[in-house]
């Protein structure tokens, strides 16, 4: 839904401030005019300040801006004084620095010898996934038991982010509550 990269580019806004002479430029996958996916009645205010800001600065981009729509990097080749980023249709460049913000996909690969369930539309833990399914408000994430973060492997369970997978409603707080419900299920010492 592109609210890192407009994380980012509000950080690059403050940066142009201080008179660096440094200059984003923005490639997007979408053709909209404000790329950036706002929440309706976000309950995350500074999220939809943050979406809100980044969606004006892509619709009238200032002179440190360029935007790239409908566009996505095809390479990257190591140039003296940079990295070459090839974009579509001869768009690109030669860029001090590029950064990747294109969505989170957890890393599984060192559970690879356990039998996991992993949900296949989040990567996550299938059970949890069930339990969360139709949840999309990160702020109302009810409260799950330790059965929705059995891994399949006995005795072995998915917590935090991993839990999660690519499911955006994660926050913090939750894979707290997520150990706190597991170490419940243990008798006092």
């Amino acid at each position: 839904h592109a609210h890192s990269a407009a994380t980012a580019l509000l950080l690059f806004e403050e940066l142009a401030k201080t008179g660096t002479g440094a200059s984003v430029t923005w490639a997007v996958r979408t053709g909209n005019r404000r790329p950036c996916v706002e929440v309706a009645r976000d309950p995350l205010e500074e999220r939809q300040r943050v979406v809100d800001r980044a969606n004006e600065l892509a619709q009238s981009p200032p002179d440190w801006l360029t935007v790239l729509r409908r566009s996505s990097v095809e390479s990257y080749a190591r140039r003296e004084g940079g990295i070459e980023a090839v974009l579509p249709e001869g768009q690109g460049g030669v860029f001090d620095a590029v950064i990747a913000m294109t969505g989170w996909r957890p890393d599984l690969s060192f559970l690879s010898e356990l039998a996991l369930e992993i949900s296949p539309s989040t990567e996550g833990a299938a059970r949890l996934s069930r339990a969360l399914a139709g949840v999309t408000d990160c702020l109302s994430v009810p409260r799950v038991e330790p059965r929705d973060l059995e891994s399949g492997e006995p005795g072995f369970y998915l917590v935090g982010a991993k839990s999660y997978g690519r499911s955006r409603s994660f926050l913090l707080k939750d894979g707290n509550a997520q150990i706190a419900s597991i170490l419940e299920t243990f008798p006092a010492a």
